[in-house]
């Protein structure tokens, strides 16, 4: 066999193993591959400014629109959501969310973000139909984990409850977290 040859075998058989690292280690980091079909509509919006510009301008107008109905709104005009919940959500079901001017802006921006990434999502250009769903999915799992009410400081429920009760529903909280990481730390 010759110098090259040994050569080029090496480097083959290098970039194999390179390979089955690399897939290694996606499977660790990234096991339901989000990171590639994210890279995907990145590089789709990249590939298609004007459609890019297009969708950054309707943000930016609708989102000056939500703020000057939530201006309106803390001047005292009705409460008017340009955002509706969807009806199956009870998250935002509490009164409080459409009572207090405060927590209807806290309600109506978030469901703005998450509406405009979802739509922005599903109108990527060079999605297919697999990494839409896919990409959706995840994308709303992480959206209704960064949801206000996940979050004491942003649950006006919980703060009232946790007001009327002196604290109590606080260490009833802690009290069941604390038991369910005790029994998913003593499983096998």
């Amino acid at each position: 066999m010759s110098e090259s040859s040994v050569f080029t075998a090496f480097l083959t058989e290098q970039a194999q193993r390179t390979q089955v690292l690399q897939r290694q280690l996606q499977q660790i980091f990234d096991p339901f591959g989000l990171q590639a079909t994210t890279r995907t509509a990145q590089q789709a919006w990249a590939n298609h400014p004007f459609e890019l510009a297009d969708n950054l301008h309707r943000y930016a107008m609708d989102g000056f629109q939500l703020h000057a109905a939530l201006l309106r709104r803390f001047a005292g005009e009705a409460d008017v959501d340009l955002v509706e919940p969807q009806p199956d959500d009870p998250r935002f079901s509490d009164p409080i969310w459409s009572e207090s001017p405060f927590w209807d802006s806290v309600k109506e921006y978030y469901l703005f973000q998450t509406r405009w990434m979802q739509n922005s999502l599903y109108a990527t250009p060079g999605l297919t139909e697999g990494e839409r769903r896919k990409s959706a999915f995840w994308l709303r799992q992480w959206l209704n984990a960064l949801a206000p009410n996940n979050f004491l400081l942003g649950n006006p429920t919980a703060l009232n409850k946790a007001i009327a009760t002196q604290g109590e529903s606080l260490w009833q909280g802690w009290d069941h977290f604390a038991r369910e990481m005790f029994a998913l730390a003593i499983l096998p």
